[in-house]
């Protein structure tokens, strides 16, 4: 499954991220936080291969989504 990464940086909050399941959502919300440039320093989208199986999806939750949000 592909789903698209966007990491921002906020003043107020530090790193943040959110995910969009197209392209099309991603180039949105990245259009969306760069407008607010004052506040967010915005990445590019990047494309992330999330793996279907359960046993290797758990594990790239707990890789990924804990490291990223502790």
């Amino acid at each position: 499954m592909k789903l698209y990464r966007i990491n921002y940086h906020s003043k107020d909050h530090g790193s943040c991220l959110m995910w969009a399941g197209t392209q099309a959502d991603a180039k949105r919300i990245y259009k969306e936080l760069s407008v607010e440039h004052e506040k967010f320093n915005v990445d590019k989208p990047q494309l992330v291969e999330v793996p279907t199986a359960k046993p290797a999806l758990l594990a790239w939750l707990n890789i990924y989504l804990v490291r990223d949000n502790g």
